[in-house]
């Protein structure tokens, strides 16, 4: 029943299921349900209780304590607030967690990156007889600003990824084909940023000598977003175990409840 539930809306199913419960609760009544409206009692179902009845009372055969119809109700009622709260915290955790080790591995693209471009333009700089038209440290922050901005776009399509969901239940070699999928895509996303904004001419470094720095670092920064990928499924997997375990254990409570 718990699966059926899940596989509905989020609001028809917690109609159906508080309507099962107040079904469960009338049985155990035998038949009996006792509304009170102020001084007004409606019954529903079933013969009068017996003389010396004090009201509808769930049976004690079917619970320990005795307890109300509306008790009964409610119970049921908190625990699966409390279920649910538990549940949504649980898969908030997943994309949380995945992100904070992708911001972690883009800071070493990002260093990989500075280094390689504050490598080749020491060389070039040195090599060079005329000064360039741009000022070094206004080349440098453009560079630096450029490299900043493209790894947020980049971030935001790891994000974009990791939420779609398509990926994790891949086999071995379809989830490396995917991964090899996205690593041209991102590369790509850094290429055509810096190509089209980075001056082509009156700097240190030009244009193209930024796409070289880029390819030189090509397959370590290919093995940094293969680890992103990696961990995001593996968190993924990890995390939907401790999800199966809240789904059986708030089906376990229930029966135990019922029983």
């Amino acid at each position: 029943m718990i699966a059926y539930l899940k596989s509905l809306p989020e609001q028809l199913s917690f109609y159906i299921f508080i309507s099962a419960i107040i079904a469960i609760v009338v049985i155990a009544l035998k038949g009996k349900l006792m509304l009170k409206f102020g001084k007004n009692t409606l019954g529903l179902g079933g013969s009068e209780p017996a003389s010396g009845a004090s009201g509808a009372k769930c049976s004690s055969s079917n619970f320990r304590k005795k307890r109300s119809c509306g008790d009964c109700v409610l119970i049921m009622m908190g625990e699966r607030e409390k279920h649910e709260f538990n549940l949504r915290k649980t898969v908030d955790r997943i994309l949380k967690t995945q992100m904070t080790f992708a911001e972690q591995k883009l800071i070493e693209v990002q260093t990989l990156l500075i280094d390689a471009y504050a490598s080749k333009y020491s060389i070039v700089r040195n090599s060079q007889e005329k000064n360039p038209c741009i000022d070094d440290a206004v080349q440098n922050k453009l560079f630096y600003g450029l490299l900043k901005d493209v790894l947020l776009i980049i971030k935001d399509e790891i994000r974009r990824s990791y939420k779609d969901n398509n990926f994790y239940n891949l086999g071995d070699l379809e989830f490396s084909n995917y991964v090899k999928d996205k690593t041209k895509t991102i590369m790509s996303i850094l290429n055509q940023h810096i190509r089209n904004i980075y001056p082509s001419s009156g700097v240190v470094v030009d244009g193209q000598g930024t796409i070289d720095i880029i390819e030189s670092t090509s397959r370590d920064i290919e093995h940094i977003i293969l680890e992103m990928y990696i961990q995001a499924k593996e968190t993924k997997m990890d995390i939907k175990k401790q999800i199966d375990g809240i789904q059986k254990d708030f089906g376990s409570w229930i029966d135990t409840f019922l029983s």
